[in-house]
């Protein structure tokens, strides 16, 4: 969960269609005294609507890109821009509509908190549904479970329980929910970035949780950016991969290529 500022949101473009995103040769090493880059002359160019996953062995430096994107980094040299707004700083400062999650659900949720409490937090740093921030009426309260359980997110609905009583799949359901639609002044959110969002989870619970995320994204044509290490994943949802080594791009494969498949990835990889 990135902290804000202030809520002066300056939205460039429409979002409807889900944010353009531009990298624009990205340069980044950890300190200015660092003698090596982590990553070296990085564009990219995302479409509107794009689901584009980030992928590479470890150090490779594809979570750099992510954490350039949402200005949680700041790059060496080079830009980064979403719907046309260069980032400076951490995105949620500068653009409503941009949501993350993490790989660590302790990063977005509060285990000893309800889940409408963390939902209402959010909100409060993301500047959205000020007139419904903290305010758990008993009216905002029944839409809210109302929507969860539309989304299968919960079983029972029960959005009173603490999130500590959640398993690890179910929590991070709802910070996908949570990011897509319960943050932002206008819902659902333009851009959702994952950072290995399913790695702690074992196969069953990824499944679910991947088969969800791509569910709300195809619904609400959402730009996405995914880092995983989960290959069948990036192959089954991705419009395009995005293969990282050493901190260059070393391949862009697209749906529907020859080589978009596993086995070529793991390949290129480990080449």
């Amino acid at each position: 969960m990135l902290f804000r500022k202030n809520n002066k949101y300056k939205q460039s473009v429409d979002r409807s269609g889900g944010y353009r995103v531009e990298l624009i040769n990205v340069y980044y090493k950890a300190t200015k005294f660092a003698k090596d880059y982590i990553l070296k002359d990085i564009s990219l160019d995302i479409e509107p609507g794009e689901f584009v996953s980030i992928i590479g062995s470890n150090a490779a430096g594809k979570s750099s890109i992510l954490k350039a994107i949402s200005g949680e980094i700041n790059t060496s040299s080079g830009s980064v821009k979403i719907g046309g707004r260069i980032i400076t700083e951490p995105v949620n400062r500068l653009l409503d509509g941009v949501g993350i999650v993490h790989q660590y659900e302790n990063v977005d949720l509060i285990d000893h908190l309800s889940i409408a409490q963390n939902i209402a937090i959010r909100q409060l740093l993301g500047g959205g549904h000020k007139e419904k921030v903290l305010s758990l009426s008993k009216k905002y309260m029944r839409e809210l479970s109302s929507e969860i359980g539309r989304m299968d997110v919960l079983k029972p609905p029960d959005i009173e329980n603490d999130v500590k009583i959640l398993s690890g799949g179910r929590k991070q359901m709802l910070n996908v929910a949570i990011a897509i639609h319960f943050e932002h002044k206008k819902s659902p959110c333009g851009l959702l970035l994952l950072d290995e969002h399913t790695s702690r989870l074992d196969p069953q619970n990824a499944e679910s949780v991947m088969n969800f995320t791509v569910s709300e994204v195809k619904k609400n044509n959402i730009t996405t950016v995914m880092v995983t290490h989960r290959y069948t994943d990036a192959v089954n949802h991705s419009d395009r991969i995005i293969i990282i080594k050493d901190g260059i791009i070393a391949r862009i494969l697209k749906a529907g290529d020859s080589d978009f498949n596993v086995e070529k990835i793991t390949e290129i990889i480990e080449d």
